[in-house]
């Protein structure tokens, strides 16, 4: 489901799958929750799921679950250090 455009046109929005169960996964919300995704506060505003997003990065953070075994670097706090 899209929600918005970034800055550089790039569509965002929320990502849902079917299971064989026939039921739906938020599947971006998965990856946030598995610690396989970072969640991006400044376009979760306007998502349906972001408060959701917030709570499954600081439950994912808490359990050291995935990128967050380590002490990992924001993708937009590497992209500045490496411009």
């Amino acid at each position: 489901m899209p929600i918005e455009k970034d800055r550089y046109g790039r569509t965002v929005g929320e990502l849902y799958v079917q299971n064989k169960k026939e039921s739906v996964i938020p599947l971006n919300l998965e990856m946030v929750r598995a610690g396989y995704a970072w969640h991006y506060e400044r376009y979760s505003a306007n998502c349906p799921s972001g408060e959701q997003f917030a709570l499954a990065q600081k439950l994912a953070q808490e359990e050291k679950l995935g990128i967050w075994k380590g002490k990992p670097t924001a993708p937009w706090d590497w992209r500045k250090r490496n411009k």
